[in-house]
């Protein structure tokens, strides 16, 4: 199954391009382009997830894969990777051998919260 289709200056920008610079120029022209002017952090983000939120959308708007509608998908992908963080700092702290039950289940929860994740990367390409 194909990927999304991902705006030309991505693809460029990772050199992936295997078009001329004709065509490349053609489908700039031909792609739309979406209002980033009102990035806005969702409201359920802390404060820490909020400075986060920001930092990854300047990066997503540096390389223009980032719209106005997108902050939601954006929020949920700190979400998740807050709570992966979280989870992988209490499996550390977890004496296997001890705890064997309690360490399946943050492994278990640690990969469902790591698909999650890299599902909305998907997303923005």
């Amino acid at each position: 199954m194909a990927g999304a289709r991902q705006p030309i200056d991505l693809i460029v920008k990772n050199g992936k391009s295997h078009m001329s610079k004709k065509q490349i120029v053609e489908r700039k022209q031909t792609e739309i382009k979406a209002n980033n002017n009102n990035i806005v952090a969702p409201n359920y983000l802390t404060n820490v997830q909020k400075e986060e939120f920001y930092e990854i959308a300047r990066e997503l708007q540096e390389i223009d894969i980032l719209s106005n509608i997108d902050c939601n998908t954006l929020g949920r992908y700190v979400v998740s990777l807050s709570t992966f963080r979280k989870v992988a700092a209490r499996l550390r702290e977890i004496d296997i051998e001890d705890n064997v039950k309690d360490y399946d289940k943050l492994a278990r929860l640690q990969k469902q919260l790591q698909d999650q994740c890299l599902s909305i990367e998907k997303e923005f390409g």
